[in-house]
């Protein structure tokens, strides 16, 4: 990981060392002038800019050193504390690049592991995303399925009938929005992964270098102290709870019986399993996991005979005589056509979940707003893509308002419009 500070000297040694020239030469100038005209507050200016110079000079080296350890620092901690040693010690190794194109080896460990966290959230968005899709559209065919009567005899007229459109309306609706915010939410999780290209590409570099030349010089120092303390905290503060991110979510994602224990390989993007439909939160969000887009959303077992707690009571004590008439008549349990058609009509309107399973009414409910439906899954995915993303940014504001005083610049972010 030195090679990505040392890198970010080499491409600015010039212009560092020139600006430092620059500002002695200018420091001198005023010393002399000064001199001339026996002013001492000129040569007090032109002592304290020479002062400020020379440290503006250590700066640059103890900022370089800093940055260096603290990114070798951050590479040991996660491949210690990541719940995956081995794909914490494969993300941070010097000879990964598939995933980043990283040819250059310009991705420090914690960046590359904010990366690998934004994209595996990505990866489950498609998958839950299409799945959400998926059900969405069985809901609108039946919910659009109607009969319609013209009357030709008189000038306009027609009867239109939709007798699924009420039964399916409300779960058509639901799904729709939370699509929407499925949706939503992958475009905020690219933008944040561009962001931290943006970040380790362009703006570190370049607020972290430009700032160091800026303070070299009295007129620009306050500037240029913000600028480096906004370069630094988007370094190393912005990414480093995106890591935060990533270890809580794999926690949470290897308590799933779903969780693949053999050694991944993260050049393939795969999902984790933490916004499924498929889901159980009495287990503390540990039953987790990926089904197809056919599959039950409510986590009911298809074709499992439940205990009916209410046959005793119906049999004995309600309905004893319907009950007896029942067992006593030889063609009972025949049903003709139109018995099969009413029944199977009945099962469409209270009894079937239209991803192609049959459920009861309380899992035909759940699948929507309960714990474990769709909303819940839908928040799950918008927690993680969203939280520590709000995190990083009060972080990273914190962290520039520290570090800016000491760097010469201002407290206040406002102070940064103001001087530009």
């Amino acid at each position: 990981m030195l090679d990505v500070v040392s890198n970010l000297w080499q491409q600015w040694e010039m212009i560092a060392v020139l600006a430092i020239s620059l500002a002695i030469v200018f420091a001198a100038l005023v010393y002399m002038l000064g001199q001339f005209l026996n002013n001492d507050k000129m040569i007090a200016f032109a002592k304290l800019e020479l002062v400020e110079a020379f440290y503006s000079a250590a700066l640059i080296v103890v900022v370089l050193l800093v940055l260096a350890t603290a990114t070798e620092a951050a590479a040991s901690l996660i491949k210690g504390v990541y719940p995956d040693p081995g794909l914490g010690a494969q993300i941070c190794g010097p000879t990964f690049d598939p995933y980043f194109n990283d040819f250059e080896n310009q991705f420090p460990c914690h960046m590359r592991m904010a990366r690998y966290y934004l994209d595996t959230l990505y990866s489950e968005g498609k998958l839950f995303n299409y799945e959400l899709l998926s059900i969405h559209m069985w809901y609108s065919f039946f919910q659009n399925i109607g009969v319609s009567a013209d009357f030709h005899e008189h000038t306009s007229g027609s009867v239109n009938y939709s007798p699924l459109g009420s039964a399916f309306s409300l779960p058509s609706s639901i799904y729709s929005y939370m699509f929407e915010f499925g949706m939503k939410s992958m475009v905020i999780v690219r933008f944040q992964q561009f962001f931290l290209n943006f970040i380790n590409y362009s703006l570190y570099p370049v607020l972290v270098m430009l700032g160091l030349i800026l303070r070299t010089f009295p007129f620009s120092r306050r500037l240029g102290g913000q600028l480096m303390a906004i370069g630094i905290s988007l370094f190393f503060i912005f990414p480093m709870f995106y890591v935060l991110g990533a270890i809580i979510f794999k926690n949470v994602a290897m308590q799933s019986p779903y969780y693949d224990s053999s050694q991944p390989d993260p050049s393939k993007r795969m999902p984790e399993v933490i916004t499924s439909l498929d889901f159980d939160p009495e287990e503390f969000y540990g039953k987790v996991g990926f089904v197809e887009e056919d599959s039950i959303v409510s986590g009911e077992v298809p074709g499992q005979d439940m205990p009916d707690d209410n046959e005793k009571y119906l049999t004995e004590e309600l309905y004893p005589e319907t009950v007896n008439y029942c067992q006593q008549t030889s063609d009972f349990g025949e049903a003709d056509a139109a018995d099969l058609l009413s029944d199977w009509f009945d099962m469409f309107l209270y009894s079937i979940d239209f991803t192609g399973q049959i459920v009861d009414d309380d899992g035909y409910i759940d699948s929507l707003i309960g714990p474990g439906g769709v909303i819940d899954a839908t928040a799950r995915f918008v927690f993680f893509s969203m939280f520590f993303g709000l995190l990083s940014v009060f972080s990273t504001v914190g962290a520039i308002r520290s570090l800016s005083p000491i760097f010469g610049g201002d407290i206040e972010l406002a102070g940064l419009t103001h001087l530009i």
